[in-house]
Parts: structure tokens; C-alpha cells; sequence
């Protein structure tokens, strides 16, 4: 009994020490974690001849910019269209035929991305009267996807009108900037150069220059606006 009492009262000291060191505020304590800043500054140090350069800084990875795309708009093998031209420089003519005007139609078959074949008909309302065209050709297309879709077409055939005898060979040149509506529409502005060649029969219109013994030409210019359906499995 009397060793268990001489136990506490050794106990005690240390027992009174631990609860004076938690009850005073001026006891040291840890301190509380604190993350280290972002930016670190570097520190300086002033550089001497011979002392190696420091290491470049990487630049940092940025994606490369990117135009937004336009829609992918899928070539078809088939086409049919129609259109209207107004022949504008015909008044700067001799006779001044203003007023002319023309209505055309075409087939084009797109055996390849960038080719097809077409077939064109045109009729052309001049002053001294009507012009029909008939003509079969080629066309080259620049892109293969997109909304855009500028081309060139070459067609030869031939070409009769209301006041000549015979029939006159006669070529197109077409350059159109197609735009896509939508996947089987599409609207083009076309320019068209026009020559015919007129070498036999006899010719009595005010605007052709031909007879029986020369051969007459005839050039015109036409702006048009044309508008195609496609149809058929994308290539």
C-alpha cells in the first residue's frame, strides 16, 4: 500500500509539468503546411566571361491553329441543270443588237473526281433572230470535297440559226464557281465565250459576217447564272 502511493506522488511532477505546458500559449507548436507559390523567381547571379549559357527555355506546346471547316459536301457521279445569260457587250455591235439573252441546258456525267463529260444545248434570242447550239464536251473540276467547286469546260458542236442556211461549227469556253445549297443542289455564275465558224452557205443575218464564198466568224461573250441537281452514290 505504501509503495503504490509513492508511485503516484513520483508521477504527479511530471503530470502537473505536461499540463502547464499545454495550458501556456507561448509553447512552441508545428506549423501548419503551406503550399509553395506558382511562380518562383530566380535568383540572380551576375555572369562572368567563360560561364556556360543557360539552357534555353522550351516553348510551351500549342496546338496549331486551324481554320473552321466548311461542310463536306460529297461529289455525285450525275448532273442535270439549266440556266439563263444576257449577252451584254452584243451592243457595242455594228448593228447594236442589245436585248439578246440566252436559256441553256446541260448533262454531265462526273466519271472522275476531277473530270466529267458534259452535253450542252443553248438557245440564243438576238436581235436578227434565234441561234440553237448543240455541243458535247469535257469539263475539269479543281476540288474533290467542299462547298466549293470551281470549273472549266471545253464543248465543240454546232450551231444553226433562223436566218443562215447550213449548219456552222461553234465552241464553248465556260468558267463556273459552283457553290453548294446542299447535297444535291448546287447554284453556279458562269462566264461563257462563244465562237462559231461559218465557212458554206448563205448568210443573211445583221449580225453574222458570212456568205457564200467567205468564211464569217461570230464571238460573243455571256454571263449566266445556272442552277444543277446531282444524284447518285458519293464518291
Amino acid at each position: 500500500m505504501l509503495r503504490v502511493s509513492l508511485s503516484v506522488l513520483a508521477l504527479a511532477p511530471a503530470l502537473a509539468a505536461t499540463t502547464a505546458a499545454a495550458a501556456d500559449p507561448r509553447a512552441p507548436t508545428a506549423a501548419p503546411h503551406v503550399e509553395p507559390p506558382a511562380f518562383q523567381p530566380l535568383s540572380y547571379r551576375p555572369f562572368s566571361p567563360g560561364d556556360p549559357l543557360p539552357d534555353p527555355t522550351p516553348p510551351p506546346d500549342v496546338p496549331p491553329a486551324r481554320l473552321v471547316p466548311g461542310p463536306e459536301r460529297a461529289r455525285r457521279p450525275f448532273q442535270a441543270g439549266f440556266g439563263f445569260a444576257t449577252l451584254p457587250f452584243e451592243c457595242l455591235a455594228d448593228h447594236h443588237a442589245c436585248g439578246a439573252h440566252s436559256a441553256f441546258v446541260g448533262l454531265a456525267w462526273r466519271s472522275f473526281p476531277h473530270y466529267a463529260w458534259t452535253l450542252a444545248g443553248e438557245r440564243t434570242a438576238l436581235v436578227s433572230g434565234d441561234s440553237y447550239y448543240l455541243g458535247a464536251g469535257a469539263r475539269v473540276f479543281a476540288y474533290e470535297r467542299g462547298a466549293i467547286d470551281p470549273f472549266l469546260e471545253l464543248n465543240l458542236g454546232g450551231e444553226v440559226t433562223a436566218e443562215a442556211q447550213g449548219v456552222a461549227f461553234a465552241g464553248n469556253l465556260v468558267f463556273g464557281l459552283a457553290l453548294y445549297l446542299f447535297d444535291h443542289l448546287q447554284l453556279a455564275p458562269m462566264l461563257e465565250f462563244r465562237h462559231s465558224e461559218r465557212g458554206w452557205g448563205a448568210c443573211h443575218s445583221s449580225v453574222y459576217t458570212c456568205n457564200r464564198w467567205s468564211q464569217g466568224h461570230t464571238n460573243w461573250v455571256a454571263l449566266g447564272l445556272s442552277v444543277a441537281a446531282m444524284w447518285g452514290p458519293p464518291e
